[in-house]
């Protein structure tokens, strides 16, 4: 087992050059390629053992809630929608794609974004352990290639990382491809078919789409595009067999309702993935009880924006408390109820209310009788008041209420009525005395509460006064003091918004969804002072032809002079940077560009530098001579094509003439463009920039050499590029042009 090293950058090389050595050698391929693929099945089931070495077994990757991808054209851009709109409804996401174009880390993504060095490198050594350690004795299991490895690597890493999502794009075909080890994922998609790769897949749009719909499974719904009549009966086909739940096809993105959002990846092209896109998304929300919208109701517009977090259910405990319980008392005083003659009887006889009266009545019994029968004593009237009575003894007979008129003489009179006025007169002296003494008293005790309170009120409002002006004070120093530290804190707020918000613009995407989907090396233009790159990696006939309806085919652009702020026409040259791979056919891909104006043509293997090979992009499954032998091969057909000949590679797969000479307008072409052929990306894009970008220093393969780029190029006022045909060249170009992987 190889040393590991505690740095991450030498430890991230480390398992680059390690697994590297998993590539299949080209001869080893050529062989195969030979006598074909006897045993796909045998290889798929190898693969499923290497799979459950590490513990990723039917069940496990289920928890993956799959989405499982293939096609020819398009299928990393369907990926691509599908990770994005996911992600932007808050999940988090795993996209597993290829090839790469700047390092191998690319491949595998969370939430968007490539695995960082120190990830990639902590999970590659943690699978290839787990593989070492359950090598068998006598070293008869398999170990996987270079692409089973990133496979099996980015199922564990999804599993570990624990995501919502896996967005798994298929390699090569379908049936056989390692990543159909998946027993259920969500919904499966397949994209257009067309020709390519067809060595392995057949030569027919019937055997390719039979390995493309091997992707089906028992139960799960599947989604499609239209497809040729050949390709879109053996998918139906395959999908009965495979007991997929549904096939259905996406409908044209005109039919949605409402304004359908911006694409962030260009092309009208687009529009087809983007729909496939849709329905695939909607598929994986129901199935997992996310979608919210009636299921009648078609796909709104509005379907990829971020959601807003929904009201949640309160908890019992928030509104169904327990009580709260008030202590008190009541105390209640009795109150005597007045005596009046109008009492209601039905108070008085209330067994809470008591009413006292008090009769004050002369009882005159018997005995007193001889005192009133005195002579000098009148008793005119003796009798009993009925109404005056005591309650009790209303049938007394003893019981009266006496009215007695006494008569005296006048010198007893007189005797009496002085005494009577002495003593009167004595009680209102002495009455009034006590009310003088008493008024004096109070006057005293008022006048001296008045002088107390007089200054009390005065001390009282002296001291208000001081502590107002204090307050006043202290009030205005504060306002002062909040009033500056509140403009201090406004401007800070005002300037870390400004701040974040030219920074979230510069940084972030603008909107979600479709609109924001960002899939590099597809359809982007690079501008540097003096050249537009316009940068794609179609390699199939139909990516190519849709290529016109994007290249700037114009012979003017609007450019913004570098000396100041005003804008022009200028004229434009425009170059064709090309390379293919495989046994893919040039003709046939270099024929929908001829009618884009193209001036020079250069050609080259997908080497960024001759000089320094990154660990990332080197390729053992070619030879380099191969390789050159391929840019030279490149090169030849599209000089022939431009001459107008037709040879006989020029050919559909069912042996057919694939363009005719009218068809692509050769037979009326006058103009040769001008071609050259490099060992590497570099030394091609200094000539075809006419010097513009730098080229190595020094050139370490010899053959082909390095043409001097022509004066009209050095001399171009605006150069465009079209880089296409082989996802590894865009990635080589993307490089040398200042990329980095973790902004891609």
């Amino acid at each position: 087992m190889a040393a590991r090293s505690s740095d991450v950058e030498e430890n991230y090389k480390l398992a680059i050059a390690t697994l590297n050595g998993l590539q299949t050698n080209a001869s080893v391929l050529e062989e195969i390629r030979r006598t074909g693929d006897q045993n796909p099945d045998t290889r798929l089931s190898a693969f499923r053992k290497c799979a459950e070495r590490i513990g990723l077994k039917g069940q496990r990757l289920d928890q993956l809630n799959a989405i499982h991808v293939t096609g020819t054209k398009g299928k990393g851009s369907v990926c691509a929608f599908s990770e994005c709109i996911l992600r932007h409804y808050g999940f988090k996401t795993g996209f597993y794609s290829s090839p790469h174009l700047l390092e191998v880390r690319e491949r595998i993504r969370l939430n968007g974004r490539p695995l960082s060095k120190q990830q990639f490198a902590k999970y590659f050594w943690e699978c290839r352990d787990l593989l070492e350690q359950t090598k068998a004795v006598n070293n008869k299991r398999a170990s996987p290639t270079y692409f089973q490895f990133l496979t099996l690597m980015a199922f564990y890493v999804f599993l570990q990382e624990k995501v919502d999502v896996a967005v798994m794009e298929v390699g090569i075909g379908g049936t056989y491809d390692c990543t159909n080890i998946i027993p259920n994922p969500v919904v499966c998609a397949i994209t257009s078919i067309g020709y390519d790769h067809m060595d392995i897949l057949g030569d027919t749009l019937s055997k390719i789409s039979w390995h493309k719909g091997g992707i089906c499974k028992p139960g799960r719904p599947a989604f499609t595009v239209n497809q040729p009549a050949e390709a879109m009966s053996t998918l139906v086909t395959r999908a009965v067999e495979l007991k997929a739940s549904s096939l259905q096809k996406s409908p044209d993105l005109s039919l949605y309702p409402g304004h359908f959002p911006e694409l962030g990846l260009a092309g009208d092209h687009q529009r087809l993935n983007a729909t496939l896109a849709v329905q695939v998304c909607r598929t994986w929300l129901k199935e997992k009880g996310h979608w919210t919208q009636n299921d009648n109701q078609s796909v709104q517009s509005s379907f990829a924006c971020l959601t807003e977090a929904e009201p949640f259910v309160l908890p019992q405990q928030f509104y169904q408390g327990a009580p709260v319980k008030w202590s008190y008392r009541s105390l209640t005083a009795p109150t005597a109820p007045s005596q009046s003659p109008s009492l209601s009887p039905s108070l008085s006889h209330h067994p809470h209310c008591h009413i006292l009266t008090v009769t004050i009545t002369i009882t005159v019994t018997s005995s007193l009788s001889p005192l009133l029968s005195h002579p000098h004593c009148h008793t005119p009237s003796l009798s009993p008041s009925p109404s005056l009575s005591h309650p009790h003894c209303h049938h007394h007979h003893h019981c009266h209420i006496l009215t007695i008129t006494i008569a005296v003489t006048s010198s007893l009179s007189h005797t009496l009525t002085v005494t009577l006025t002495l003593t009167v007169t004595l009680i209102l002296t002495v009455t009034l005395i006590l009310t003088v003494t008493l008024i004096l008293t109070v006057t005293l005790i008022l006048t001296v509460t008045l002088i107390l309170t007089v200054t009390l009120i005065l001390t009282v409002t002296l001291i208000l006064t001081v502590t107002l002006i204090l307050t006043v004070t202290l009030i205005l120093t504060v306002t002062l003091i909040l009033t500056v530290t509140l403009i201090l804190t406004v401007t800070l707020i005002l300037t870390v918004t400004l701040i974040l918000t030219v920074t979230l613009i510069l940084t972030l995407p603008q909107t979600p969804g479709l609109r924001s989907c960002y899939w590099p090396g597809r359809n982007e233009v690079f501008r540097k002072p003096g050249v537009s790159y316009y940068i794609d990696g179609a390699h199939t006939p139909e990516s190519l032809e849709v290529k016109r309806g994007w290249v700037v085919v114009v012979v003017v652009v609007c450019m913004r002079m570098e000396e100041g702020l005003e804008w022009r026409c200028v004229p434009v040259t425009k170059v064709l940077l090309f390379n293919t791979t495989g046994r893919r056919n040039q003709h046939l891909l270099l024929t929908p560009l001829l009618d884009c104006g193209l001036e020079y043509a250069a050609f080259c293997p997908n080497i960024a530098d001759s000089t320094a090979v990154p660990g990332d992009q080197l390729n053992f499954m070619a030879s380099f001579a191969d390789q050159l032998n391929r840019t030279r091969a490149n090169e030849r057909a599209w000089v022939e094509l431009q001459l107008g000949l037709l040879p006989h590679s020029l050919t559909s797969p069912t042996g057919t003439s694939a363009h005719s000479i009218g068809e692509v307008g050769l037979g009326t072409s006058t103009r040769t463009t001008k071609t050259a052929a490099f060992d590497c990306i570099a030394h091609a894009l200094h000539w075809a920039t006419g010097g513009r970008q730098a080229q190595p220093s020094s050139q370490v393969l010899s053959p082909p050499p390095s043409p001097t780029f022509p004066t009209s190029l050095g001399e171009a006022t605006h150069i465009q590029v079209l880089v296409t045909g082989s996802l590894h060249l865009v990635g080589g170009v993307m490089g040398l042009l200042g990329a980095e992987v973790d902004s891609l």
